[in-house]
Parts: structure tokens; sequence; C-alpha cells
């Protein structure tokens, strides 16, 4: 895996449990991702909207083999204090940027993955330059692209899709790897 070089937010984990219905509906999705990114080529994060906050992929687990203790729920960010609030796992580096996209539009899912062989590919979605993941900058660049087209490419680094269905998030991420 590789190893984090992004900016880290300060996250306070509070006490209580990842709610039921969120936890599985984002756990859903991540086994359909197993035929698109496979156990070895699955960084990135995955996240689904949940009441005034989301449920995402804990830091350093592994997309596909996702498990309900691998789940955090963001409750807060303060962007000020680029900071917050969640509860089960540490939340993802790239929690600010799902929650930018979140306030955006109208998603319901978000999947952010890398795939280093597509990057080369030129694709007809925007794009936003090379910016250090984690983030704000990043995050509200790709929330700007993201009123823009559900697909976007984040030069150097990967991809972010949103959808408002997991089920459009699995076609869009079919139609964008060929399938």
């Amino acid at each position: 895996m590789e190893a984090y070089e992004g900016v880290k937010f300060n996250a306070k984990i509070a006490p209580g449990a990842v709610p039921e219905e969120c936890a599985e509906r984002l756990l859903s999705i991540d086994r359909e991702l197993h035929p698109f990114l496979s156990p070895i080529a699955n960084e990135g994060n995955l996240s689904v909207l949940c009441g005034r906050g989301f449920v995402i992929k804990g830091a350093g687990s592994r997309l596909t083999l996702l498990k309900k203790e691998n789940l955090s729920y963001v409750a807060a960010l303060n962007e000020k204090e680029f900071s917050a609030t969640a509860i089960g796992a540490e939340p993802s580096s790239e929690s600010f940027m799902h929650h930018f996209v979140y306030r955006t539009v109208p998603a319901k899912a978000i999947l952010h993955f890398h795939h280093d062989e597509l990057l080369q590919a030129r694709h007809p979605y925007p794009s936003v330059p090379k910016l250090e993941y984690g983030s704000l900058q990043l995050a509200q660049a790709i929330s700007m692209q993201a009123r823009k087209s559900k697909v976007i490419v984040m030069q150097g680094h990967g991809f972010l899709i949103w959808a408002e269905s997991g089920d459009e998030l699995l076609s869009l991420l079919a139609e964008l790897l060929g399938y």
C-alpha cells in the first residue's frame, strides 16, 4: 500500500455506532466494486450520504474488502479548524473532498479510486490539476468540477465518481472502465 503523503485533518472520534442502514448501503456498494477494482488495485475511498453526515471508508482500509468496523460516520467537519468529528473508524483523509461534493451536487454516493493506466488515457471528463490529496484546495477544485460532470479526473491521482444512487455509481464506473 502506498504511504500516505497528503495533508490530514484533525479527527475527533466520538462515542457511538455507525448508522446501521447507511453502513449496509456502503458495504453493499463495496461488494459490487469487486469485479471492477481488484483487491490489488483498490486504493481510494467510498462514501454514502447519511442524514446530516456521511459514512466513509476508514483510513487505511481497503476497497472491496470493507467490513462494518472499517467504516466511519462523519458527523461534522470544520473547515476553519480543518477538523472532523466522526464515529467508528478514523475517517478517510479525503473526507473533506466528499463533504464538499455532497454540499455542491445531489450526490448520494461517491467513489474515489486510483488507476494509473486509466489516468494515461484521454478522457472527455473535466479534470483538476495535481493538488495535494487530503487538502482543502483539492476538495474545492473537485466540487467545482462536480457541477459539470459526475466523473472527474484528478491529474496524477485518480478519479472521482458521484452518483444519486449506488446503481448509478456502479454504472458510471463500468462505463469509465469500458465494461
